[in-house]
């Protein structure tokens, strides 16, 4: 029984330590220069590639050459980050879809210029994301700080969206204001993932654990 206690102690050891976290930082125009595309990738140190697309126009990133604070985010830049064409994601038919190469959960998503009061200061700025383009996983989050001239968002909670391969980002009209759905626009800031461990990995830990007991056997017999 030890040495069944131990074989699942190692192989937990082993999954635990294949579950990288990253923040991939699109303020960090090192990585995520625009360069007037509709895509461009990314791979981090884990391993894990990040490709992002816009549509309709090329990606912008207002962050480029831009003397930057980092006070408040602790991202690269506090200044803007991914858009669409002008600047920033506008309601309409704008939006930015970020692939990862590999399962992710994501822990957190952070916006820039997502305001309390739009423009036209009736409704919060609303930013959806859907999630593996599935059309009843789509979530929506408000601005919540009065025109902090940052428009800074992070979402709370770890772990929100789990064995994601896939997200969409768009603006849409808020409840009520349809009349005047310019008031919302945003730039997509950063979004923190924990990479999921493959399953190749799980197959390795189980075969590991097998041939723990087997040897046990062997012994005692």
């Amino acid at each position: 029984m030890k040495t069944l206690k131990k074989a699942f102690a190692a192989a937990a050891l082993l999954v635990a330590s294949t579950a990288n976290a990253t923040l991939i930082d699109f303020t960090n125009d090192d990585h995520w220069a625009s360069n007037g595309e509709k895509t461009a990738s990314h791979t981090y140190d884990s391993g894990l590639e990040v490709t992002i697309t816009s549509h309709p126009g090329a990606f912008t990133n207002k962050t480029e050459g831009k003397a930057c604070s980092t006070a408040l985010t602790g991202l690269m830049c506090q200044t803007d980050g991914l858009g669409v064409r002008d600047d920033e994601i506008s309601f309409g038919n704008e939006y930015i879809k970020v692939e990862f190469s590999q399962s992710v959960d994501v822990d957190w998503i952070a916006f820039l210029d997502l305001f309390i009061e739009g423009p036209n200061l009736n409704t919060p700025e609303l930013a959806k994301v859907r999630v593996n383009g599935d059309e009843n996983s789509v979530f929506g989050f408000e601005g919540d700080q009065t025109r902090n001239t940052v428009g800074w968002f992070q979402t709370s909670g770890d772990n929100f969206f789990s064995g994601v391969t896939m997200l969409e980002f768009f603006a849409d009209a808020n409840s009520g204001d349809e009349i005047s759905p310019g008031n919302t626009d945003f730039a997509l800031a950063a979004i923190n993932v924990t990479e999921v461990s493959e399953p190749g990995t799980l197959a390795l830990m189980g075969l590991g654990v097998l041939a723990l007991v087997g040897a046990r056997k062997r012994i005692r017999s």
